[in-house]
């Protein structure tokens, strides 16, 4: 809502983020943000200039924008078992309206300091579709901006795992994002929109070795959070692992020669401060090895809820 984009978005945090050695912003925007409810969806003038005001204190402080859109009509990261996009061809569409839209909106930004990514995290029920509306929003923006870079991210929020499925688009203005939060059961540990992490409420090191976690099983009622806990038992959470997990992503730049994008990575609080700093560590020595550009999740974690700076770990 726009009171708390009163307060949580300011030009001082972005300021310091410029500060700080920061090179760009990604901005994550909600369609209902921008666009109007009723046929024919066009852009909602208020939003917007919410979303210009802080392209424009971005550029100001010699920052890069990368335009995030977060949900859009029929999709959020939060919602896969009710998102509407991958079957609805009306939503499809509207989804490629929209970016028609901002592409006609923003013709003019230079292309060396605005990026379009078109959807966080998508979360189709089959890889290939998300490639297909993908291929739907790319083709909308082309009509209207041939240069703007354009970031198109995996399927199922963005792991590197359905890389191996994730197409090809041979534009050489598109690059390919990956969200980077392995080991989740790290990184996540105790986090209270994860059901199973928060009721496990396990305090993990990294680098540690895991111990065999089968006797915590009985702590999850349900199969699937049983299932994803057995994927971490008796693991060496470790550089040696991320290279591993890491591998389809590596696969597919090599094989196309695109450019890879990290567009999220990070720690939830609880994890302990020392190993949250070895974790960034081999992130960082990670992310180098493969040539991949990267934005931290999120920025909001350098201050407090009042806007005042967090002190140092």
């Amino acid at each position: 809502d726009e009171q708390h984009l009163a307060s949580f978005y300011r030009r001082e945090h972005i300021a310091r983020l410029a500060a700080a050695g920061a090179d760009h912003l990604r901005l994550p925007v909600d369609y209902e943000l921008i666009e109007e409810p009723e046929p024919p969806h066009r852009l909602r003038e208020q939003g917007m200039r919410w979303v210009e005001q802080a392209i424009e204190w971005a550029w100001a402080e010699g920052l890069g924008v990368t335009l995030d859109l977060h949900k859009c009509a029929g999709m959020s990261f939060f919602t896969p078992e009710t998102n509407g996009l991958w079957e609805d061809a009306g939503l499809q569409r509207r989804f490629a309206g929209l970016w028609r839209q901002l592409a006609e909106r923003f013709r003019h930004a230079p292309h060396d300091r605005l990026v379009f990514e078109l959807l966080n995290e998508p979360t189709a029920a089959d890889n290939a579709l998300w490639n297909d509306v993908a291929a739907q929003a790319l083709a909308a923006i082309r009509e209207v901006d041939p240069q703007r870079w354009v970031v198109i991210g995996s399927n199922s929020w963005n792991v590197p795992s359905t890389f191996f499925d994730l197409r090809d688009f041979r534009d050489p203005r598109v690059a390919y994002a990956v969200h980077w939060y392995e080991p989740f059961i790290f990184t996540h540990q105790k986090a209270p929109w994860c059901e199973w992490l928060k009721t496990l409420d396990l305090t993990v090191e990294y680098p540690s070795q895991l111990p065999d976690l089968a006797p915590r099983q009985a702590d999850l009622g349900d199969p699937a959070w049983r299932e994803q806990l057995m994927l971490f038992s008796g693991e060496m959470l470790g550089y040696e692992r991320m290279e591993r997990m890491f591998k389809p992503v590596a696969e597919f730049a090599t094989r196309t020669g695109a450019p890879i994008y990290c567009t999220e990575f990070g720690c939830w609080d609880p994890a302990p401060p020392k190993s949250q700093l070895n974790w960034f560590r081999d992130s960082l020595k990670l992310f180098d090895a493969h040539n991949v550009a990267w934005a931290q999740w999120e920025y909001g974690c350098l201050f407090e809820r009042d806007g005042t700076p967090k002190p140092p770990m």
